[in-house]
């Protein structure tokens, strides 16, 4: 992802969601910031990271790892939902030993490949 584009994400859920929005704790301790948290998703998103494998690197918790992705996931839909086009190709080779992987019980037995595009109206 680019940084103009992720940074673009941060600046609207920080405008938007109170979550994304830095306050101060009992102690007058800045909290995390929408930046952190937005990597926090990121990173578990593109990499399959469990919440609490960025625990040293973001300093951040695991409740707090999961809490970013969930706010993350829900804002994003919100806020592009309807810039989010997806697209299921379906994969007639598909190796015997990756049909499970790619095929899902709501979507029949077949193998797919999903495709994501998220474009604004200005792109």
């Amino acid at each position: 992802m680019n940084r103009s584009l992720f940074t673009r994400i941060v600046r609207d859920l920080s405008a938007n969601y109170p979550y994304f929005q830095e306050g101060c704790d009992v102690v007058g301790k800045a909290g995390i910031s929408a930046l952190v948290k937005c990597t926090s998703a990121i990173r578990q998103l593109a990499y399959a990271a469990v919440p609490d494998s960025l625990d040293e690197y973001l300093q951040i918790g695991e409740k707090t790892s999961r809490d970013c992705l969930m706010h993350f996931c829900n804002g994003v839909i919100e806020l592009y939902g309807e810039d989010i086009d997806c697209t299921k190709w379906p994969w007639a080779q598909c190796p015997q030993a990756y049909r499970a992987q790619f095929s899902r019980g709501d979507s029949g037995s077949e193998p797919f490949i999903l495709l994501e595009a998220v474009a604004s109206q200005d792109l």
